[in-house]
């Protein structure tokens, strides 16, 4: 039944060379996304609110002390 209504979103957004910016429900939430065409599907690239995007520096590892020893231990014998 939605065969034809989504040929045509195809088509259009293909020819055009334009994408599509959709709001749709996900786990409870609204969320934001981009439309596309790519070999002849839809797909969809789901974008995300301020609020969801983390610092990255909160991701780093502490920083830490190597030796020389440490940083040519059991490595080292690989690149012979």
């Amino acid at each position: 039944m939605a065969a034809k209504p989504y040929r045509l979103l195809v088509q259009a957004l293909g020819r055009s060379s334009k994408v599509a910016i959709a709001k749709y429900a996900w786990s409870g939430r609204e969320r934001l996304g981009v439309l596309r065409v790519k070999d002849d599907v839809i797909v969809l690239h789901a974008m995300r609110w301020p609020d969801e995007i983390r610092d990255p520096t909160e991701l780093l590892p502490e920083p830490v002390e190597l030796t020389e020893d440490e940083i040519d231990g059991p490595m080292a014998s690989w690149t012979a």
